[in-house]
Parts: structure tokens; sequence; C-alpha cells
């Protein structure tokens, strides 16, 4: 909102619309993500009325959703730089993502059945790996976002 705003207030807004509209689609993307049925409760119902059995679906839209946020937020921070850049704010372009490929589920399911449920314990690791290198490599753009923000706002 505040990078449309000023768009608006330098006369740019017909210039970046382009790239405030595929914003947008990205941050439906995101919102979709946020709304999805994971209401945590209910889960731990599902996995105890299974015997640990629903924690495999569970598994497997986690990564999914991992693999959807990151695309979508790799896209969104593009077209912010190139947005703040224009507007004379340097903004440096994200780094390259390790663009996390989405696991065969199929397989690791096979070996957590397999190996009763021990392969599971890797299977969580990493996923948790996973979220925290991703949140790892978006510090940086998000730390120089907000200072961008923060210099166009005091100038």
């Amino acid at each position: 909102m505040f990078a449309w705003e000023e768009a608006h207030a330098r006369g740019l807004t017909e210039e970046l619309r382009p790239h405030f509209e595929r914003i947008a689609d990205r941050m439906r993307t995101l919102n979709e993500l946020k709304v999805e049925f994971r209401d945590p409760a209910l889960w731990l119902v599902f996995v105890v009325a299974t015997l640990g059995l629903a924690m495999l679906p569970a598994w497997v839209s986690i990564d999914r959703d991992l693999v959807r946020h990151e695309e979508a937020e790799r896209a969104i921070e593009i077209d912010l730089a190139f947005v703040y850049s224009r507007m004379g704010a340097y903004l440096a372009p994200p780094t390259p993502s390790h663009s996390k490929p989405r696991q065969r589920a199929s397989r690791r399911v096979i070996a957590t059945v397999l190996t009763l449920g021990w392969y599971g314990n890797w299977w969580v690791r990493d996923l948790m790996r996973d979220g925290n290198i991703h949140l790892a490599q978006n510090w940086r753009f998000e730390d120089d976002l907000a200072g961008a923000a923060r210099s166009m706002m005091y100038a």
C-alpha cells in the first residue's frame, strides 16, 4: 500500500501498474494459503484418532504450501525491487532461492509406513530445515525493504 501511494505521489502509477497488478495476483496466492484448512486443534484430533496416520497428509500439505509460498514470494520480491528502485530507493533484488523442489510424497509415505513411522522423523527434520532456510533467505530482503520504505518516508 505504501509503495502504491508513493508511486501515485510521484506520478508513476501508470508505468508501475503492471508490477503492482502482478504483486496483487501473487498476494492472492499467499492469502489463499492462509485461509486453507489448517486448524491445529482439528488436526490434533485427526492424529490421535488415526494413531498418527493423519500426519502423513499434513506433512505432504506443508511441503506443497512451502513450494507455493516460495514461488509467490519470490515473484513479489522481484517486482518490489523494481518498483522501489524506480522510485529512487535502491532495493537489491532478492537472493536467488534454492527453489525448493516438491518432495516425492508417495516415496516418503511408503518409507514412513515401511519403517513403522521412523522415517517420519527424517521427514519432519526436512520440513523444518526447508522452512528455516526459506526464512533465513528472506530476512535480508525484508530488512532492505523496510529500510527503503523508511528512507522514502523521511525524504
